[in-house]
Order: C-alpha cells, then structure tokens, then sequence
C-alpha cells in the first residue's frame, strides 16, 4: 500500500449500516398492536386476550430501537405478564441495549428479560432515577465512565446490597439481584465492582 492510499484509508471511516424500522415492519408482530395518532397501543396479549389497562408507547420510542425482532422480544417479554413495564423499557435506551444484549448475547428467554427489567426497575426507584440518568450520570461524557463517579455507584450497590438484606430477601434473591444491576452497568459500557463479592448460601442450613 502506497502513501497515498495510506491517506485515502485514513480519511475515510465506515459507517454502520442501519437498517430504518418501518411502521409496516411493525403492523406484523406476532403481538396485536394498533397505530394511532403517533402511538403503539397494545389493549390485547399474543393470544388475544383484553388486557386490564391499555398500554401506550410513543412510536418514535418504538422505531428507535431500530429492529422488529427486538421490539417483539420486549413486546412477548412484558405484554402476559406485566405491560406496564414496555414504555418503561422504550423509553430507555439503557434498557434497549439490555434487551439487545439478552437477545442477541444471551439465551433470549423474554422470562430473562422479564427478570432483568423487573429488578432494574426497582434498583431505579430505590435509587431515584430512570435507567438512562443513572447511566448518565455515571458517563457525564457521553461515552468515558468517570472514575469517581464509578466508586459513587460502586457505593449505591453497596447500600442497595445492604437494603435488599434489610427487606428480607434470601442470599441467593440478593446476589441475584446485584448481578442483574451490575450486568445492566456493564451492558452500559460500566464496570461496577463490589468492593467484596456477595455470595449466595442456603438459608437455612437444615434444610
């Protein structure tokens, strides 16, 4: 290779290639869904059951995450089981990317996705915070963890360690629970690191 080949490499930088999803994309989900007036509306389960309240997620949420199998992954995740928790995940890119990296990654089970989503969702409440401002506030930069906003976090795990213990839960339910935060940190682009591992036991040993 030449030089100046070596400078024509150098100017030039690929881009990757997404593919925009389209409301038509959406209008084939195995999930019975209704657009209307700038909305996903989801008033029935896969199987056709009504569901008791009506959930509704702004469209530009939905085609942001950019691919129909993923939007119905998150749909067959939440939609038996809890719907309330779908403009939750569409509404946080931290959890898109969870969801993508369950799917993608991971087994793919919409119960794993349940069980992360639903202990993210109550980490954020104790915490005080949606998903993407606890993810932001750990990257003020945008992209580059900040060290000592890392050991800030690293201390909200500790105390949320020390609360799930308070409210009775089992070893095993806490180290759950800790490795599911701490997955959706490093799916993030954070490394949260206890300053001690917890580690799950029998609860009571005669049993």
């Amino acid at each position: 290779m030449n030089n100046r080949s070596l400078v024509a490499t150098a100017k030039t930088q690929l881009i990757t290639r997404h593919r925009k999803l389209l409301v038509e994309d959406l209008k084939s989900l195995s999930t019975p869904v209704k657009i209307q007036d700038g909305f996903l509306i989801i008033d029935r389960s896969p199987r056709g059951w009504t569901l008791k309240e009506l959930i509704k997620v702004p469209l530009e949420n939905v085609l942001a995450a950019r691919e129909k199998g993923l939007v119905a992954y998150i749909l067959q995740a939440f939609t038996s089981t809890r719907p309330r928790l779908i403009p939750f995940v569409f509404e946080n890119q931290s959890l898109i990317r969870l969801a993508r990296h369950l799917l993608r990654h991971c087994s793919g089970s919409p119960n794993s996705l349940y069980s992360y989503v639903d202990t993210i969702s109550r980490y954020s409440r104790w915490i005080g915070h949606s998903p993407d401002m606890i993810i932001a506030d750990v990257k003020p930069s945008g992209n580059i963890p900040d060290p000592l906003r890392v050991q800030n976090h690293v201390n909200f795990l500790e105390e949320y360690l020390g609360f799930l213990q308070d409210e009775g839960l089992t070893p095993e339910g806490v180290l759950a629970a800790i490795r599911c935060v701490r997955s959706f940190y490093r799916v993030n682009g954070v490394e949260v690191k206890l300053t001690e591992p917890v580690k799950g036991r029998v609860t009571y040993k005669d049993r």
